[in-house]
């Protein structure tokens, strides 16, 4: 018998117009044969929804949800709205110049990460929104031998990378970065769907997903590219913060890369270090994968569309979701199998875009 346990999470809803609600913040309680939804929280649009070129998801819908003691971290296009909890109240935003396309939040030491995939940008800020520091794997010197990878506009140009209506006539979104988990003193990042250079000449200008997936927001990258999904792990000096000013890390971390695969259509999600390695979905085949030593030794078949979101469950399992229907599965790692899965109700549309543990002390 599985005992209860509360998990939230965040959905985004595609397509839908200016002015209707695309995405929410759910808690809900899973037991055994069925599911409860404790709360059901629509936060406010996001204010670029009105200019935003991009009729799938773009501005749409809640991006990450992280729980930091009695207050919740949740994250759409543009920036972090910190609510209370036990009230679900909005107490505080965070925004940045380059937090564009914001997918992911935690915590470290002095303030707070996030992915920003419109920047290419992994960002650390203090709660006012005030830089700590920055990588940028484009700028990475390994990672561009490794990789080559195209160079997308520099903060330094553009500046402000919140607005879809200016990002779409520059390049931008090169790397998709997505997913950001500590590992003790290190972070782990997943580059979900980045170009790389086609060696082999064996694609069509870009990768044909990512053409027809963000043709209207995202400005195409002259040349012969393939999609791969890159995982890499930074190491922090003593895992915190540079002190002072803020400071570009690109040049001086080393990222050790510790996987390299194909995104095909869609971008991967998710990351989940354990001992040997580390989890991930990959949403275009629905698989849980576990990468070590720089393969993908196991494979986990969920059924669904879409694999995204991922949480620790009870010892050895994790709960993912799936789409249309909008649907939670509870896998077995050990087993390598699903054992019970559950229908939230939704929209046609909707899709889970974050998943993680509610602790009975965050109430």
């Amino acid at each position: 018998m599985l005992a209860v346990m509360r998990i939230v999470a965040t959905t985004v809803i595609r397509h839908v117009p200016p002015g209707t609600c695309s995405g929410r913040m759910l808690i809900l309680e899973l037991a055994d044969d069925q599911v409860s939804v404790v709360s059901d929280t629509r936060l406010p649009e996001n204010r670029f929804r009105e200019v935003d070129p991009n009729r799938r998801g773009g501005t749409r819908g809640l991006r990450c949800v992280t729980v930091d003691g009695d207050q919740l971290l949740v994250t759409d296009s543009t920036g972090i709205s910190i609510l209370s909890a036990r009230s679900g109240e909005v107490v505080g935003r965070v925004e940045h110049p380059l937090m564009g396309g914001v997918h992911c939040v935690i915590t470290v030491p002095g303030g707070l990460a996030v992915t920003a995939t419109h920047s290419d940008t992994v960002l650390a800020i203090d709660r006012t929104g005030t830089e700590l520091w920055r990588w940028r794997p484009t700028d990475s010197p390994s990672l561009q031998r490794l990789l080559t990878m195209p160079h997308p506009v520099d903060p330094t140009v553009l500046g402000d990378f919140r607005d879809p209506s200016v990002l779409a006539d520059h390049v931008h979104d090169v790397t998709h970065l997505n997913s950001l988990v500590r590992d003790g003193d290190d972070l782990l990042v997943s580059l979900g769907s980045a170009l790389t250079h086609d060696r082999r000449g064996a694609l069509p200008t870009s990768d044909p997903g990512r053409v027809r997936f963000r043709e209207d927001a995202w400005h195409p990258v002259p040349g012969q590219w393939r999609s791969a999904h890159v995982i890499v792990r930074l190491t922090l000096a003593g895992g915190t913060a540079p002190g002072g000013e803020s400071v570009d890390l690109t040049s001086t971390l080393k990222p050790q890369v510790l996987w390299v695969g194909p995104a095909r259509h869609f971008p991967n999600h998710d990351l989940l270090p354990v001992a040997t390695g580390v989890w991930f979905n990959e949403s275009n085949t629905s698989e849980v994968c576990l990468v070590e030593t720089g393969l993908v030794t196991r494979r986990i078949l969920v059924p669904g569309q879409f694999l995204r979101g991922m949480t620790r469950g009870h010892e050895g399992h994790v709960i993912v979701g799936t789409q249309q229907p909008l649907t939670l599965h509870d896998v077995d790692l050990d087993q390598a199998r699903v054992v019970r899965s559950w229908r939230i109700p939704g929209d046609a549309a909707e899709s889970f875009t974050w998943l993680a543990a509610y602790p009975p002390e965050a109430d």
